[in-house]
């Protein structure tokens, strides 16, 4: 069971950011009901868990989709969540050095990146490096 009181703007806020988005009886997180893009809340305990989940596990779409309208789709929705305009290469490198929740130590300093004065273009650059 999930032990995080909801934030409701952070929820409406991803309900924006992915319109055909829904949580189902298992407490999953569907954020596109036709290709499976999905994660599980039961383990989300804070604001920033959630975002962690939401860039782990739709970049993997974002960057990798063969369904050219799921790719689009899951693209724009985390351009909107993370009020940035990823590039397709941006997209591939998260996916590639985060995606899929390899590493959630890296995903909490990119997370803070985006969050500090919008420092994107500087994580991006250091994930480039190897320095984060």
């Amino acid at each position: 069971m999930c032990k995080w009181k909801f934030d409701k703007a952070e929820c409406n806020k991803l309900a924006r950011a992915f319109p055909k988005m829904f949580i189902n009886y298992n407490f999953e997180v569907i954020i596109h009901p036709k290709t499976n893009v999905y994660f599980r809340l039961e383990d989300v305990e804070s604001q920033l868990q959630l975002k962690c989940k939401v860039i782990e596990f739709v970049s993997r779409m974002a960057s990798k989709g063969l369904d050219a309208k799921a790719k689009k789709y899951c693209r724009d929705g985390l351009c909107r969540y993370f009020n940035y305009q990823f590039t397709d290469d941006e997209l591939s490198l998260i996916y590639t050095k985060i995606g899929g929740g390899v590493n959630r130590e890296k995903t909490i300093k990119f997370i803070s990146a985006l969050e500090t004065n919008n420092a994107i273009d500087k994580a991006i650059l250091q994930m480039k490096r190897r320095k984060l």
